[in-house]
């Protein structure tokens, strides 16, 4: 019978951005494979002979991820507030058609006022700006901030940048970063964009651990044809995505044994091409669940808060990137400035009294 045993034999930093990012740390595991053996070998065993000296260990190394070796016990997890992202550099492609995004971590702070910061060296050494792509600060990033620790914080200048989550379905351009001396960090993302774009929820960074709506399976004896047809788009799109996003890991995994730049732009090309798809199957699948609360399919939907939920599942659909659907038209009462039509009916015009003639005849 063949038996593995673990070692962890140490904890290495995948920081290196020339390579396709799991920035995660993780842990170097050595397996040893116990060898194999053959009836023929037992039946030497049953004859005393020592069979086993003749037969060595296989040893297999491998880097798994924190949780997979100390168990999930909540301190091992990664950080939810920093995370990996992808930044456009300057650098092109071997045909030069696009340029090339490359790996970076960055880190969500709902405490900073002053704005986004990336790393002078970020921006030089690694996406190869120059200065002369700096602008101009403003009056107040000019004054800079304090840190935590009491040290005070300057700008060299401020710089645009396009960037993107690996799990999004969103990609910021142009967004201003302040560029920082210091080289503590690759990007920070302050608490006004974290308002502004809504950064903490799905389908963005999901830091909340929000879930995605499960469709139940299909009834043809319940269920209508529009469901049919919705729930079918759902699957084909669901499967292209999956077997994208396990091309993209299955070549990742490949560039940790040999840097290959072919790999690195199909990865580029999926990643851009997961976009699209991404925000459809999101889209999607939020249809299929305002669908179903609807028509009491959703198993978290009764009579009684149909119709609340309902209303918030629409609004989060019609808030959504790439919906074009149709968007309700919600009634405003009068009184709150809009232009809302007066159903009032005209009140009529009061009869004018009828002048009396004179009696005439004898008195």
């Amino acid at each position: 019978m063949q038996t593995q045993a673990r070692t962890t034999v140490g904890l290495t930093q995948l920081a290196d951005h020339t390579q396709a990012p799991k920035l995660a740390d993780t842990f170097k595991v050595v397996t040893k494979i116990q060898p194999k053996y053959t009836w023929l070998d037992h039946l030497a065993g049953v004859f005393c002979i020592n069979i086993h000296k003749h037969k060595k260990m296989e040893e297999k190394e491998e880097y798994v991820q924190p949780d997979i070796v100390l168990g999930s016990s909540g301190d091992d997890l990664p950080n939810p507030f920093i995370r990996p992202v992808y930044v456009q550099s300057t650098r092109k492609n071997t045909s030069r058609s696009h340029a090339l995004s490359m790996p970076a971590k960055c880190t969500i702070d709902s405490g900073n006022m002053q704005g986004n910061i990336v790393s002078r060296h970020f921006v030089l050494d690694i996406l190869e700006f120059s200065e002369a792509n700096f602008c101009e600060l403003t009056e107040e990033e000019k004054q800079g901030g304090r840190t935590v620790t009491g040290e005070l914080f300057v700008p060299e200048g401020a710089i645009y940048l396009d960037w993107y989550h690996e799990n999004s379905t969103r990609v910021f351009r142009s967004m201003r970063f302040l560029v920082s001396p210091h080289a503590h960090c690759d990007l920070i993302i302050g608490a006004r964009s974290i308002i502004k774009d809504k950064l903490l929820g799905v389908p963005n960074f999901n830091v909340g651990g929000v879930t995605v709506y499960t469709p139940p399976a299909a009834d043809r004896k319940k269920h209508t044809e529009e469901r049919m047809t919705l729930l079918a788009t759902w699957r084909k799109l669901n499967n292209d995505v999956k077997n994208d996003i396990s091309r993209i890991r299955k070549l990742k995994e490949a560039l940790k044994v040999e840097d290959d730049e072919v790999k690195k732009e199909e990865i580029e090309t999926l990643e851009k091409r997961l976009i699209e798809p991404k925000k459809e199957l999101l889209i999607t699948t939020k249809t299929i669940e305002v669908y179903d609360a609807k028509h009491l399919i959703h198993p978290n939907v009764t009579a009684a808060n149909k119709d609340k939920i309902v209303d918030e599942l629409e609004t989060e659909l019609e808030g959504m990137d790439g919906y074009k659907g149709t968007k309700r038209v919600k009634q405003v009462p009068n009184g709150t400035g809009s232009s809302s039509v007066d159903t009032k009916k005209p009140e009529a015009k009061k009869a004018m009294p009828t002048r009396q003639k004179p009696r005439t005849g004898a008195l």
